[in-house]
Parts: structure tokens; sequence; C-alpha cells
């Protein structure tokens, strides 16, 4: 077993009949969390007519997985 991260981003927007979601795995908890500040800065350097169309959220959740070949190679999230 290996412990994984993966990012959770979650959007909402009025006209959107769900949430949407989209998710990527991290091989360290530093990687995620450094990716969930990215993703929130981007977001926070929106305008604000941007913002009230569009609400997100970025979660990085640590878990037990099987072993997965090639995981410590990952950069960028898959």
């Amino acid at each position: 077993m290996t412990k994984v991260f993966l990012l959770i981003l979650l959007t909402s927007s009025p006209n959107w009949p769900s949430v949407k979601h989209n998710a990527f795995l991290y091989a360290t908890d530093t990687e995620c969390h450094m990716a969930q500040t990215e993703y929130l800065n981007l977001y926070e350097k929106k305008d604000n007519l941007y913002k009230s169309e569009i609400k997100t959220n970025a979660y990085c959740l640590e878990f037990e997985s099987f072993d997965i070949p090639g995981l410590n190679k990952i950069n960028l999230g898959i």
C-alpha cells in the first residue's frame, strides 16, 4: 500500500444542472497543496463578475492506495 493525495476541484454555476468536479493525483502532500494553492490563487485573480457566476474550491485528500506504477514520476497530476 502507498499513500497518495487527490486534489479535488469543485465548481458551481447558477445554470449548471450539478456541481462539476475534477481530480488530480499527486505522490506527496506538498505537491497536492502547491497545486491547490495555485488553483485557488488563479481563481482569486479573476474579476468580480467571473466570481459572481462561478464558485469553486479545492481539497487535498489523503488516500491509502495499492501501489501505482510510475506514481513517483508524476509531476503535474493525472
